[in-house]
């Protein structure tokens, strides 16, 4: 994953935590622009527990008839640097195969092989605001009420620095093959996925857009605090502010500020839905359904007993993403059909167990199952109807 690499990236060459910056409205990420830290939807691909969404400038937020004398007092205060780095980041490269096991129907094979490429940056420079200033600035500055009313109660962060790259292209074989040879598709499957009777080709995938123009790829933040009494911003205690140095050595931070560095994620594509498509499902998910059309669609006769069996799974599934506990305790004890299906996901169970121990189980299965769980439930009536003939069929 692309976002990965950068993280590696940013740990060697910078001393504080940087969030990279890949696609979507790039424009909002410069220094002084507000945030909000939420939760992340457990719908959202790729998984994440929590997302950073940038609002916009602070200069939208200040009180009506001072946006101008406010932002010339941040333009004065914003210092821009140039500074030498490595300027080539390897992606790395993965394969990956997905076979499909149809009863009664020719198997498929689906076939990724991804090389991730070099991503080549131009010249790099870094635009930052210091603590004296960023804290002289938020003293003297008045807040919209109206504006900071939705969120004053959310936690907000200011972004500090912000460092730009001249360009950003991907060099060698950045692309992604893919493949599929399936002499017959089942109804069932390609109901769910009505582009797959023919695929085959070669694409560039979207994470990365292709620049030569300057623009953001990190940024860095500080937690804020809205204070109501005074109507200003101020910087969360024990926070500090400035320029970022490179370094060799490792920084320290605790457990927790890593853990919670590497489950956040920027969401700077505004257009993205929340709630999986049935449609839309990945190559994996298309084989976590098959799964599941296997282990517990067909064993039960009746539409009853399936949406009852598709919703109790989804609930195990929510629990699961949304909790930090690895050990779920269930409402029922499992049935020897249960522990069918949960077989697939290497969980240990036993028939009448009341607790599911997911500690093995990676996140992003758990979320690949949910997905599938919650469009099979979300399903209206005349696509259970069609669903219900193709599982006919395939008896």
């Amino acid at each position: 994953m692309i976002e990965d690499s950068l993280r590696r990236f940013i740990q060697e060459n910078f001393s504080d935590k940087y969030f990279p910056v890949l696609h979507g409205e790039t424009e909002r990420v410069q220094p002084l622009g507000l945030l909000v830290k939420q939760r992340r939807s457990i719908w959202k691909r790729p998984f994440a527990k929590l997302e950073m969404v940038i609002l916009a400038e602070l200069e939208r937020y200040v009180e009506e008839g001072a946006e101008e004398a406010f932002l010339e007092s941040v333009t004065s205060k914003i210092t821009e640097e140039k500074f030498l780095m490595k300027q080539k980041i390897d992606m790395g490269s993965s394969s990956q195969e997905f076979g499909l096991d149809l009863p009664g129907y020719a198997g498929g094979t689906f076939q990724l092989n991804d090389n991730q490429g070099v991503l080549k940056l131009g010249k790099v420079s870094q635009s930052y605001i210091s603590d004296p200033d960023l804290r002289a600035i938020l003293a003297n500055t008045d807040l919209d009420t109206n504006k900071m009313k939705d969120i004053e109660d959310q936690e907000l962060l200011l972004i500090t620095s912000v460092i730009y790259s001249e360009k950003m292209e991907l060099k060698g074989n950045r692309k992604t093959q893919g493949g599929a040879e399936v002499n017959i598709i089942p109804p069932f499957l390609r109901m769910f996925m009505p582009n797959l009777i023919h695929y085959e080709g070669t694409y560039i995938p979207p994470e990365v857009a292709t620049r030569t123009s300057r623009a953001p790829f990190l940024f860095k933040c500080c937690s804020v605090d809205y204070n109501k009494e005074i109507n200003r911003l101020q910087i969360r205690k024990g926070e500090f502010v400035g320029k970022t140095i490179q370094v060799h050595i490792e920084a320290e931070h605790s457990q927790e500020e890593d853990d919670e560095y590497n489950s956040t994620l920027v969401d700077l594509d505004t257009d993205k839905t929340d709630s999986p498509a049935i449609d839309s499902l990945t190559a994996e998910e298309v084989k976590k359904l098959d799964i599941i059309k296997k282990d517990v669609l067909l064993p039960e006769k009746t539409r009853a007993e399936r949406k009852a069996r598709v919703s109790k799974y989804l609930k195990w599934f929510q629990e699961a993403l949304t909790t930090d506990e690895n050990k779920l305790s269930l409402d029922e004890p499992l049935t020897s059909e249960d522990c069918q299906f949960l077989g697939n996901l290497s969980i240990p169970c036993s028939k009448n167990q009341t607790e599911l121990d997911v500690t093995f189980v990676k996140k992003e299965d758990l979320q690949g199952y949910g997905i599938v769980f919650k469009a099979l439930n979300d399903l209206p009536d005349e696509q259970w109807n069609e669903l219900e003939k193709t599982l006919a069929d395939s008896e």
